[in-house]
This record gives structure tokens, C-alpha cells and sequence, in this order.
């Protein structure tokens, strides 16, 4: 009986792994590098999926030949590999009274401030090369700043977005 890739890979988690390890590589960095010139900015995280309706599939840097015509997914089934997603917006984040939640981004750079009755913690993120924003300076700086993100992580909600999982996952159709 043939199984999707997915069906596979959560095989592994039943302790019957099958007839073989599944492979599921991330191209993602080179599918983007091979599409748009250098030093032009990433639309798509590392690892983010680009779905096949994505204008970044029209754009040809300097992509080999026999895959030029083909999305990322496309690819991915030409060679019949698992496809790996990295779901960065499956949930939100967000705070319930007292605790206040500020981002600002200017540029490459992202300030993200929790207001608490205790004090403020802020946090920069700097964008990288591959478009993926990084912490560069932390919430915390000191131990009485533990104090203070305790208060906000206790008002802290993640707020599931299923319908952003469920549309990757009907896109995929067991790919990944």
C-alpha cells in the first residue's frame, strides 16, 4: 500500500518505521538564490513555504535548466522527497491586561517592547541574509528581568491560526 510522505514520516513516531527513512530536505535558501539576484531581499523565511501561486516561481536569477519551469513543490515531487515546512505564523501571540505588547520595525531592524506594571523588557531582532529575523539584543539583560517576563508569559496567549496549517497541508497533499 502506498503512503504519502507525511503518512511515513509520522510512522517513525509509531515505532514502525517501514521500508525506509523518509527524506525530507530543505532547498529552500537555494530554490530563493537560484530565483532572485543577490542582494535582493527574500520574500520567504528559510524553511517558510512558498506556495505554488507565489510570483517568486516567475523570476529566473540563474536556475539550472531542467528545473526553471518548475515551483519549489514542483521539484520536491520530481524527485519524490518529503517536503519540509517551517509554519512560522501557525499561531499568534498575544497579552491580556496589564501586560502590553509594542513591535516597531525600521528597516532590517525589530523592537519589540512588553510593558508591564513591573517594568519594560525589550527585545531587537535584526533581519539576516535569508530574510529571517533574528534576536539580536534579549528581553532579558538581568536577573530582575526574569521577574518581569514571568508576569508577561502569565498573560501570554497563543492563539491557533488552523486554517493557515490546513491550507499549507491541502497544498502539499501528503508531500509534506
Amino acid at each position: 500500500m502506498a503512503q504519502t510522505h507525511r503518512e511515513r514520516f509520522f510512522r517513525l513516531f509509531e515505532d514502525d518505521p517501514g521500508t525506509y527513512m523518509p527524506f525530507f530536505p530543505d532547498i529552500t535558501d537555494w530554490y530563493m538564490a537560484r530565483r532572485i539576484p543577490p542582494g535582493s531581499p527574500y520574500p520567504f523565511g528559510p524553511g517558510q513555504f512558498i506556495p505554488d501561486k507565489a510570483g517568486i516561481h516567475r523570476l529566473d536569477h540563474d536556475m539550472p535548466d531542467q528545473y526553471r519551469d518548475l515551483t519549489l513543490l514542483d521539484i520536491y515531487k520530481r524527485h519524490d522527497w518529503g517536503f519540509p515546512v517551517h509554519l512560522y505564523d501557525w499561531c499568534e501571540f498575544t497579552y491580556r491586561k496589564p501586560v502590553r505588547r509594542r513591535e516597531v520595525l525600521e528597516g532590517d531592524r525589530k523592537t519589540i517592547t512588553l510593558e508591564t506594571p513591573r517594568g519594560s523588557l525589550t527585545r531587537v531582532d535584526v533581519k539576516a541574509a535569508d530574510g529571517s529575523f533574528t534576536p539580536c539584543v534579549h528581553f532579558v539583560k538581568e536577573l530582575a528581568d526574569l521577574d518581569i517576563l514571568r508576569l508577561a508569559l502569565e498573560h501570554q496567549q497563543c492563539i491557533p491560526r488552523y486554517e493557515r496549517v490546513e491550507a499549507v497541508l491541502a497544498e502539499l497533499d501528503g508531500q509534506g
